[in-house]
């Protein structure tokens, strides 16, 4: 599915949801002592979801291109050339 942010945004909360788990691609996981963050790529654009650890609900979710939001997950990530 090619879909832009613009696109994306205009889908109301299970729209998004489901064109994460039919398109999306989990990129990277992050955790520290009371959350954790997963990073999916979907087409040109990415989303992040932060979950408390003990309760396991989404506290925070954020949508964007590039960026410092960005910038955090890529020491973690093992790109080929």
């Amino acid at each position: 599915m090619n879909m832009d942010l613009y696109d994306y945004f205009m889908l109301n909360e299970s729209e998004q949801t489901e064109t994460l788990v039919q398109s999306g691609q989990l990129v990277a996981m992050k955790y520290n002592a009371i959350t954790y963050l997963s990073l999916f790529s979907v087409s040109t654009f990415y989303v992040e979801f932060e979950w408390e650890k003990f309760t396991n609900r989404m506290v925070g979710k954020q949508i964007f291109k590039s960026g410092a939001e960005l910038d955090k997950y890529l020491p973690d990530i093992d790109l080929v050339i």
